[in-house]
């Protein structure tokens, strides 16, 4: 471990919006009794128990610490590391794989427990593959000064191009050392890591704004910076949709999202699911110079029954993933599909007259082209049929696709009809 993850910590200056989303989550993995479960079973502190949890399943319950990928009913098989929990009989709980997981890769050992030292166990857990390429990890620094782009899209497949929509995980850990110290949690407060003496504290690190004045700090269930007027406690109050103009990301609006507000986001997951997409697309926009149209994006339940949409349709917020079909001003739909088929982290559809971009994570970096509504596609190498469903799920005409991309659809069918034959005979 060249890198000094612990300074990096110290030095790294947090996106001011970044900053925001990483306070409203920090809250909630204080706020979860079962990490407190797990860190009593463990010694390892809450922050670090949730924050790996989110990034390797966004705080997914039903999927195995050890990848987030693979489900509760087996030992994992699908991603590294396989054949876990070797201990115990499945179906497991959550809380067996994640106790499992952390004393796995050495958690637990050590007596630093600074937040700096978490930081650089959470890089640790995800590893330090990064440093061969020069790279700053960003499972441990997206949406910080010392990340820009650079990722691996698969295991061991590493792309110089792609950027991680993630928040990093020392920047979670930042924002949840900064809450305690501001004592959101309350001294007493067993869910909190604020009881725990072996803990050394240190002053909140504010993040940097344009002006170079430090972000005023925002108590978690506030709306007021502290010093101004008498905070109002938001978590009694019902859920309020961001307005349509209110901006997702530098480039993208709620209300494109969402049909200008015919399809209300229904709670704050939701509207973070949409964020997180837009921010990504972000980088997409800044690739052509080209505006973009969201030709579909968000679909709430009824919406998508009437348009034949998949009942795990990504455009739902399915598994905290998110769907858009765009258009990008003066470039074919099957360019924009080549130019990104490689680099893209999450679900890509290659249409007639749009391309699906998607934040899935199981199946990762699946891909397809459309024929009568239906997605017929390729997965790494393995030929496959999902039925995706879009809002023009009728007079979608075929598209090549993969690697071995063909003018032939029918042809393609064929391939897809022969390999479905496989398992039957």
């Amino acid at each position: 471990m060249p890198y000094d993850y612990p300074a990096l910590y110290d030095q790294m200056v947090v996106k001011p919006a970044v900053y925001q989303r990483a306070r409203t989550i920090a809250a909630e993995i204080a706020q979860e009794p079962r990490y407190r479960k797990v860190s009593d079973a463990t010694g390892v502190p809450v922050s670090l128990i949730g924050v790996l949890h989110l990034m390797e399943s966004n705080r997914n319950f039903t999927k195995s610490y050890f990848n987030g990928i693979d489900g509760l009913s087996s030992r994992t098989y699908r991603a590294q590391p396989k054949g876990q929990p070797r201990n115990g009989k499945p179906p497991f709980t959550w809380e067996q794989t994640a106790i499992a997981a952390l004393l796995y890769d050495g958690l637990d050992k050590g007596t630093d427990f600074s937040y700096g030292a978490l930081c650089a166990k959470a890089v640790k857990f995800n590893g330090f593959g990064y440093e061969r390429y020069g790279v700053n990890s960003p499972y441990g620094f997206a949406g910080t000064d010392l990340y820009t782009k650079g990722k691996y899209v698969s295991d061991g497949r590493y792309s110089r191009t792609a950027v991680s929509g993630q928040i990093g995980a020392c920047v979670v850990l930042k924002a949840y050392q900064d809450l305690e110290n501001e004592g959101a949690f309350g001294v007493a407060s067993p869910i909190s890591d604020i009881d725990r003496p072996d803990r050394p504290s240190r002053p909140p690190i504010r993040p940097i704004g344009a002006d170079g004045i430090p972000a005023p700090v925002v108590p978690i269930g506030t709306d007021r910076p502290v010093g101004t007027d008498r905070p109002v406690d938001m978590r009694s109050e019902p859920y309020r949709p961001p307005a349509n103009k209110t901006r997702a990301s530098k480039y993208f609006t709620f209300g494109e999202f969402t049909k200008n507000g015919l399809r209300p986001i229904p709670n704050r997951r939701i509207e973070d699911n949409i964020r997180n997409l837009a921010q990504r697309l972000d980088a997409v926009r800044e690739f052509y110079g080209q505006p973009i149209t969201i030709v579909s994006g968000y679909r709430d339940p009824a919406t998508n029954r009437a348009v034949g949409g998949a009942a795990q349709s990504s455009h739902t917020g399915y598994e905290n993933w998110m769907a858009a079909d765009i258009k990008v001003k003066n470039v074919r739909p099957s360019k924009v599909y080549r130019d990104f088929e490689s680099s893209w982290e999450g679900g890509l559809g290659d249409g007639a007259s749009f391309t699906h971009f998607d934040t899935r994570q199981n199946p990762p970096n699946r891909r397809w082209g459309y024929r009568n509504g239906q997605a017929v596609g390729f997965l790494g190498t393995d030929l496959s049929i999902a039925a995706i469903g879009c809002d023009h799920p009728h007079g979608v005409t075929a598209s090549s696709i993969g690697s071995g991309r063909s003018t032939d659809p029918m042809g393609l069918s064929k391939k897809v009809q022969q390999l479905s034959q496989i398992g039957k005979k």
